[in-house]
């Protein structure tokens, strides 16, 4: 263990002296306070137990438990299984030995230094020299890779080395320790976790299997056994920097409880030892944190380790037996919780079943025979709450899916669809949030005790996808994509464009709930446990006579699914294949339906649609000006604006429709349908009204025409309207400025970084995002006051804008150009995207906004972060 020099003090020895403290620091991680009983000299020098002894020994006692600081749960370590040792008397070979041994330390300072200090101390320096060999090697690659250089030491295995020249291992074992520390200093430094996991996992399992003995500190056991105390000391201390690795968490994230818990017993308990090792190996003049003897200018800490040893091993061995217990309670839960995992699915298949046959017999539900035979309801229980207290409600959504059924392929009523659609959702928020992946890369311990929960994730998938099927009420046919159509569905609004990505999940959750339970099985068979742990549908086919047959087929199964899904998986994401050109134009069309499908389903948009569609004259107000091609300021002539070199219109219809500016994530997380809806008056207002004569050319059948517009002589009513105009104006720039803060947080300056697999990952978002990019920059480039450029939040989204409407506007449409050019090799695609976004930077305007940015905007100076959302302001919400 490495620590800052020790500072010591002893007082005089009076009657009203003041206890001695010794500070022992640990590098970066804990310190470690204890207190010797005043006048240890003389109690130890007469050997009396007086009373006042006693009682100081108690209060030391008292003040080492208060200092130690708190065990922390560092989640993984390493250890050696520690076996208790007989005590033996010594042979004549062994005390001849001995001899030599205190004759070689007979010149040591240190006063109390004997065979067994010898012993001890070298065990220490040969250890910490076998491990300086294996990281002697990797210098620069510890450098490089910025880890802590502390961590690799002390988890090394370590070896000798012969040879004063070419020094190479001085024995086959050493050559095997160092075959294999080089693999752990290349795995750890490649600052991959994959790489790291096997090593992370054989620190978690010695830990939660070393034995915890009282004999470890007796004399005998620290002489033969000081080199794997001292190295378990050094690698538990580390454990702090391990734990608190961002590279290493999701796999500790993932740690079955079991093995979570008993990590947190282990240390518990190594802060007893840690006390405990510190004073003992200092009453035999080793000074443990430096490999070294103290000599007899530190004496106070030899007498500290004299006067505590034995009460820090009294604590030691004190909580041995809490260990035991708590390892002990910890294996009895384990065994439960496989129990519980193992019998899950079969409880809930039996009470299910029970719950149909029970529906079937009622008549409010009028079932034929068709209908209770047909697989359709026979999967439906998955749905239903099972429980007495649920029978009236699970009558009711029986009613609501009988009634899917029945439909067939036709449209459902809006109601209908509504109710299916609430039911659908969580369960696929379930799923697209879950991990697969990570629980691919669990352990079998791991995934075993999650088995309930997995069942819980996958047991309706299959019922969920025929529900799923449901066409929408209100669109038919949408286009999906050049030359094709398809009928929306309830699927295409749940999963947009990650169809894929909700396919691939469904499919590896049933893989792994195939291995997840075939494991608990297994195990709680082989504990004897008596739970019913087949479903009576199981049972009834047969072939489960002999479990571990059955559960060894089911394990096969699920690791040959999870591997077909995966190589399914990567065929599809390899740019340049076959497979990749189907998924890209997939996810393009999927982009396409699922907004139809969002905007169809949006209250905001639905609401917006009903009022602009009216008779009324304001809502013909509306769609003169919203929908004009021309959206012009109300407040300045055609002289005004020439003077300010403005140009008379935006040059486009504010709203060609309402899908893109309502859809934009800023505008449903900041405006209500009724905020909406004010929005959309405000900037109505003023239609057909401006300020003096303009004379605006119009584009029409190809053919340029004038069109004089007459101004209007009621100031007032002007005035009124123009300030009407503002609010929506303002409204609509906040939105803006929040979408594009959005933006630049989850893009920074690496839009031209996306990869292929990204565009299809990513595609309806990246189309989400930006769709409204036009027409915000319009505005603020024509649209008078719109911006103030004196205004650093003005100043900011000026070059924002600049920048992120042109570069977003040609990643949006590179998944078609890409798709359309059939690259034969995935390197290709990637240097045909990257072709494109390099031209869409050359353009003088998005280099002069992206210099600004590189420069003003932190906020622009990172990488892709997909994760990012609107941040909304609190003046503007709701």
């Amino acid at each position: 263990m490495c620590y800052t020099d020790q500072e010591q003090s002893l007082k005089n020895k009076t009657k009203n002296a003041e206890p001695v403290r010794i500070q022992v620091q640990q590098t970066g991680t804990q310190q470690v306070n204890m207190t010797a009983a005043p006048g240890a000299e003389v109690l130890l020098a007469q050997n009396v137990e007086t009373q006042r002894e006693r009682q100081q020994n108690a209060a030391l006692t008292q003040e080492i438990q208060q200092e130690l600081p708190a065990a922390q749960a560092l989640r993984t370590a390493i250890g050696i299984p520690i076996q208790g040792l007989k005590p033996a008397k010594q042979s004549f070979k062994e005390r001849r030995r001995d001899k030599k041994k205190a004759q070689a330390v007979k010149d040591a300072s240190c006063p109390v230094v004997k065979a067994a200090s010898y012993d001890m101390l070298t065990a220490l320096q040969n250890s910490r020299a076998d491990r300086d060999n294996a990281a002697e090697p990797h210098k620069e690659l510890i450098r490089k890779s910025g880890v802590d250089g502390r961590v690799l030491h002390a988890f090394a295995r370590g070896y000798r080395l012969k040879g004063s020249k070419n020094k190479r291992p001085a024995t086959s074992r050493d050559a095997r320790n160092k075959e294999q520390d080089d693999q752990f200093y290349m795995d750890y430094c490649s600052r991959d976790l994959n790489r790291r996991k096997p090593h992370l996992e054989k620190m978690v399992n010695e830990l939660i299997s070393h034995q915890f003995t009282p004999e470890i500190f007796t004399e005998q056991y620290l002489r033969k056994h000081m080199r794997e105390m001292g190295e378990l000391g050094d690698r538990m201390l580390c454990m702090d920097n391990v734990m608190k690795d961002p590279i290493n968490a999701p796999f500790f994230k993932t740690l079955d409880p079991y093995r979570t818990q008993a990590l947190e017993a282990g240390f518990r308990i190594f802060v007893k030892y840690q006390a405990a090792m510190l004073q003992i190996t200092a009453k035999y003049g080793v000074d443990f944190n430096h490999c070294r003897y103290y000599d007899k200018e530190q004496t106070p800490a030899i007498q500290m380790g004299e006067a505590s040893a034995e009460f820090c091993k009294q604590e030691f061995d004190g909580a041995i037996s809490e260990y035991e217990q708590t390892m002990e309670r910890l294996k009895g839960e384990q065994k439960t919780r496989v129990e519980n995992s193992a019998k899950s699915y079969a409880w809930r298949m039996d009470a299910g079943n029970e719950l149909l046959q029970r529906l079937k017999a009622d008549p409010r539900l009028g079932i034929t025979d068709n209908e209770a035979t047909s697989q359709f309801f026979s999967r439906s229980h998955v749905f239903l709450q099972v429980g007495d207290e649920f029978y009236e409600e699970n009558v009711e959504k029986m009613k609501m899916l009988l009634d899917v059924k029945r439909l067939g392929d036709g449209k459902p009523p809006e109601e209908l669809y509504e109710r299916i659609r609430e039911l659908a959702i969580p369960r696929v928020e379930r799923i697209m949030a879950c991990d697969v992946d990570a629980l691919a890369e669990l352990t079998d311990e791991a995934l075993m005790v999650r088995s309930e929960e997995i069942n819980e994730l996958c047991i309706d998938n299959m019922f969920l996808s025929d529900l799923m099927k449901l066409r929408h009420p209100r669109l038919d046919k949408v286009n999906a994509q050049e030359g094709s159509a398809e009928n929306p569905t309830l699927r295409n609004e749940l999963v947009a464009y990650r169809s894929e990505e909700f396919s691939y999940k469904v499919m590896m959750l049933r893989g792994l709930q195939e291995r997840a339970r075939a494991l608990a099985i297994r195990q709680a068979v082989r504990d004897g446990t008596q739970a019913k742990l087949f479903a009576g549908s199981e049972e009834a086919k047969g072939g489960i006579e002999d479990p571990e047959a059955w559960c060894g087929k089911r394990l096969e199964i699920g690791a040959r699914s999870i591997q077909a899904t995966r190589e399914k998986r990567a065929a599809k994401m390899k740019p340049g294949t076959r497979e990749f050109d189907e998924m890209l134009l997939k996810c393009t069309g999927d982009a396409k339906v699922s907004l139809a499908l969002a905007n169809a389903s949006s209250p905001m948009i639905r609401e917006l649609d009903k009022m602009i569609a009216g008779d009324s004259a304001e809502a013909k107000q509306l769609r003169e000006r919203v929908h004009d091609k021309n959206y012009y300021s109300l407040q300045y002539s055609e002289a005004e604006l020439a003077q300010k070199n403005m140009k008379l219109n935006i040059g486009e219809a504010l709203f060609r429709s309402f899908d893109s500016f309502f859809g934009l994530e800023a505008a449903e997380k900041m405006l209500t349908p009724e905020s909406a809806v004010a929005l959309l008056k405000d900037l109505g207002a003023g239609a057909g009204m401006h300020k003096g004569k303009w004379t605006i050319k119009m584009s029409k059948d190809r053919q340029m025409i004038d069109t004089e517009m007459e101004g209007t002589s009621d100031e007032e009513a002007l005035k009124a309207a123009a300030e009407q105009n503002a609010r929506g104006v303002d409204v609509f720039r906040e939105v803006i400025r929040a979408q594009y803060d959005m933006i630049t947080r989850k893009y920074g300056n690496a839009m031209g970084d996306v990869s292929p697999e990204e565009l299809v990952l990513y595609r309806r978002q990246i189309h989400k995002d930006i769709m409204e990019n036009q027409v915000a920059l319009n505005m603020a480039s024509k649209y008078p006051g719109f911006l103030d450029l004196s205004r650093p939040e003005d100043l900011l989204l000026h070059h924002r804008l600049n920048y992120y409407t042109y570069v977003g506007t040609v990643l949006d449409g590179v998944p078609a150009a890409l798709s359309s050019m059939h690259f034969e090799r995935g390197e290709e695609m990637k240097e045909g995207l990257k072709m494109f976004m390099e031209n869409a930077r050359q353009e003088s305007f998005v280099q002069e906004a992206e210099a600004w940015l590189l420069k003003n905007d932190p906020a622009f100076q990172h990488g892709l972060d997909w994760s990012q959302g609107v941040r909304v302001p609190e003046q503007n919400a709701g």
